[in-house]
């Protein structure tokens, strides 16, 4: 103790203190004269301890509460950070065995620990990979996977805030597993580092790096660029493969040169169906190789359609048929298959499939559209995959007007009925007459009609080639949107709904193609139509929350980077919103196991994508599932697997990265020490202690002597009224 002082303060309120002197006369009041008449030293002495109680009541009423302020000393605590990660279970020197760096670094911190004790100081051991492990460790190993110096002195920082640390000693070899542009720069914290392993790069090969894209369309070539890095001073002959399987699709030789040296080879992997393609590459070079550990990496690439796959059935064709497949044929994101009879009025593009066919070109489809029907084609069996196509797969349906359509089909109708946005009676009589078309209740916010408002609140251009009719007698279910309705008429001649998964539209009234004839306003159809192909061959709600990974697969003691795109009705990227992403491990049974939650946040002011990052996983397969609220509504993303390999990020480079230890050491006010000259750096910390103000406070209310005062002074009052005789 150097210093102390104390003060005493009360309630300063004036009530208290009339009260405190209206109850001591209370007291010599009540017994100035008694029944039965006592002696006056009775009287006095019962005054008393009445008026002592009452004293003691105010007092407590007063709340005197005794402040002391003094200074103590507090002990100068030095925090000992030891890498464990797997690159510290290496040789502590040279490449061929003995003490390992771990065991080189924990001797070294022991140590050092000592000589700071033996000087009135305090240190504590902390352990650290990618961060600082503060959860005790009574048998630390080097088996963690990456290594974050910078990261672990900020958790050093924010767990000792406040505290009197006066320097930070990191133990390990330098090799920082980060890798990124821009690195974290140390906190202002005087950190000294002490380095072990070789410095010298050892006679070795690996794969440094292997880029692609983790998705292509098919079909296509997918291209790995592999860089593949040796070290030592021979230069050296390496075999590079790239397997599937038991499949070697890629092998390749390639000549690295004495000392550091680096080469990158393109290989192009044809991919023709949709799915995900496995592969691994791996190098060897023997007797130029003193890891193998470093020599594999698993390539995962998933492999899409690069069209969607539209069925039209139209068993009777005509105009409307010819008009659509050339549309299609005209975009490259979209083709077709036809299921017509074998008279055909029109000529349409595209491959023609007997409708024979149908349910077994549903496997690889995105939409289907029913123009011309019959009721022996729609039969229970093909109806029912229609619907599961629809809401299990989450494909789509157009419903298109016209001879022999399914409004016009009895049995199709009914058995498509629950999926349909409208409802009605079949078959249905054609009105015939010149008709147009307004903008619906939801057409200006579905993707499909919302650019073409303007448009269609003209009439201007539709009087110079109007449909031919309508179909009447229909009605929009209670879920479905009103795009397009007949003007004068409360008919919806183009309603859309979700069903399940998939996404079902209906037009009531055309022929739509009519609208190619006119001159100013031509492009309407096709705009429409593919408006139409777009969202509906979307399939789910999922659609407007993309979730995707950085990569496929992440090397053991990398943080997996997640990215997040959430779209509006209009498709459009939306900035806002609550986003929340859940990391679960799948297992081989299909089971999958909840893990954390990450937090999203957005990449940068001006850009409305999220990103996120996961800790450190161990290897194994993980599903990443996302959910966002926007609008009141919540949208649910598909679910994104990735995988953790075995190839472990820690021994990409294995010597001791001594400058990377300086620069961190000297940027905060230390130095870069050797495991030799440990013993001496307790000389340059500062273990000194420091005065720290304490200040105490003591409550008289709380005080039980005082309070079993007030009892002793009523007890005694009351024993001695009893004895006198007045109770």
């Amino acid at each position: 103790m150097l210093f102390a002082s104390s003060q005493l303060t009360l309630n300063p309120s004036a009530w208290v203190w009339i009260l405190a002197v209206a109850l001591v006369a209370v007291a010599w009041f009540a017994y100035w004269r008694t029944t039965p008449d006592l002696p006056r030293s009775t009287r006095l002495a019962l005054a008393a301890l009445r008026a002592a109680a009452f004293v003691v009541l105010a007092l407590l009423l007063l709340d005197p509460r005794s402040i002391r302020k003094s200074d103590r000393e507090e002990a100068a605590r030095v925090v000992l950070l030891v890498d464990q990660s797997a690159s510290m279970s290496l040789p502590a020197s040279g490449w061929s065995g003995g003490e390992s760096r771990f065991d080189a670094a924990t001797d070294a911190a022991s140590t050092l620990q000592k000589e700071i004790e033996s000087r009135g100081a305090t240190s504590e051991t902390i352990y650290f990979s990618d961060h600082a492990q503060f959860e005790p460790s009574e048998a630390a190993k080097p088996d963690k996977q990456g290594t974050q110096l910078a990261r672990a002195l900020e958790d050093v920082v924010r767990r000792f805030e406040g505290e009197h640390v006066t320097g930070v000693v990191a133990f390990g070899d330098g090799i920082d597993t980060e890798a990124s542009l821009v690195r974290r720069a140390p906190p202002s914290m005087p950190t000294w580092a002490v380095g072990f392993g070789d410095t010298l790069a050892p006679n070795d090969v690996r794969v440094a790096g292997v880029d692609y894209s983790p998705v292509v369309r098919a079909p296509s070539r997918a291209i790995i660029a592999a860089t593949i890095a040796g070290t030592g001073p021979a230069s050296k002959r390496v075999r590079v493969r790239l397997t599937e399987g038991s499949r070697t699709l890629v092998d390749r030789d390639t000549t690295l040169a004495a000392g550091s040296a680096e080469a990158t080879l393109r290989m192009p992997v044809k991919v023709t169906e949709p799915g995900r393609r496995e592969l691994v590459l791996s190098v060897e070079s023997p007797g130029n190789d003193q890891r193998d550990d470093n020599n594999r990496r698993d390539i995962v690439i998933e492999v899409e359609k690069a069209r969607a796959k539209i069925l039209i059935v139209d068993l009777t064709p005509a105009w409307e048929l010819a008009f659509m497949t050339a549309l299609v044929a005209h975009d490259p994101a979209y083709e077709c298959e036809l299921f017509v009879s074998a008279r055909r009025t029109a000529a349409p593009v595209g491959r023609v499939k007997r409708p024979a066919e149908f349910v077994s070109s549903l496997q690889d489809a995105d939409a289907i559209v029913l123009a011309s029907v019959s009721d022996e084609f729609l039969d229970a069996a093909t109806t029912s995959a229609i619907k599961r196509f629809v809401t299990e797969k989450g494909g789509g349906l157009l419903v298109l007007p016209g001879p022999s359509s399914l409004y016009e089909s009895n049995g199709g109708w009914s058995r498509l009925a629950e999926i349909l946005p409208v409802r009605g009676s079949a078959p249905m009589s054609f009105t015939l007459q010149y008709t147009s078309l307004g903008p619906g209740a939801q057409a200006a916010s579905n993707p499909a009609t919302a650019d073409l408002v303007p448009l269609f609140t003209q009439t201007e251009w539709q009087e110079r080639a109007p449909l031919l009719g309508f179909y009447a007698g229909i009605a929009p279910t209670a879920a479905t949107e009103v795009l397009l309705g007949v003007r004068g008429r409360s008919l919806p001649a183009l309603a859309y709904a979700s069903a399940g998964k998939g996404r079902v539209a209906t037009v009531a009234a055309g022929p739509l193609w009519r609208w190619k004839f006119v001159a100013e306003s031509n492009g309407v159809y096709d705009e429409l139509v593919s408006r139409l192909f777009d969202v509906l061959t979307r399939g789910e709600e999922s659609g407007r929350f993309v979730l995707t990974a950085k990569k496929n697969v992440f090397d053991a003691g990398e943080r997996p980077e997640l990215y997040a795109e959430i779209f509006n009705e209009k498709l459009q990227p939306v900035s806002g919103g609550s986003v929340k992403v859940e990391i679960a491990r799948a297992d081989s049974a299909g089971g999958e196991t909840p893990l954390a939650q990450t937090p999203m946040t957005r990449e940068s002011a001006d850009s409305p994508r999220l990103t996120g990052e996961v800790d450190v996983l161990p290897a194994g397969r993980y599903v990443a599932r996302g959910s966002a609220e926007v609008g009141g509504k919540t949208l649910e993303s598909k679910p994104l697997e990735f995988r953790v390999s075995t190839t472990s990020v820690e021994f990409q480079r294995t010597e001791q990265d001594r400058d990377a230890l300086a620069r961190i050491a000297r940027r905060t006010g230390g130095d870069y020490v050797a495991p030799a000259d440990v013993g001496s750096l307790a000389d340059k910390l500062n273990l000194e202690p420091r005065r720290v103000p304490v200040v105490s406070e003591s409550v008289l209310r709380a005080s039980v002597p005082l309070f079993l005062l007030l009892l002793i002074l009523l007890a005694a009052e009351w024993l001695l009224r009893k004895r006198a005789g007045m109770i």
